[in-house]
């Protein structure tokens, strides 16, 4: 599964994600629950941010 956020723009180069964001991005990296998609990455392009879940049985 991949979810994809927008992001607000800073500059020509730089990309600014909300706290919210990075606080999400944060707890899904460690946590590990049976009930809960593992975050398998980030990506972050100048227009969006990806997170990309690894497939699973639901």
């Amino acid at each position: 599964a991949v979810k994809v956020i927008k992001t607000q723009k800073e500059g020509k180069n730089e990309v600014v994600l909300s706290i919210a964001t990075v606080r999400e991005i944060k707890i899904l990296r460690e946590m590990h629950h049976d009930n809960v998609v593992h975050l398998h990455d980030v990506y972050i392009f100048k227009r969006a941010t990806m997170r990309e879940f690894p497939r699973s049985s639901l």
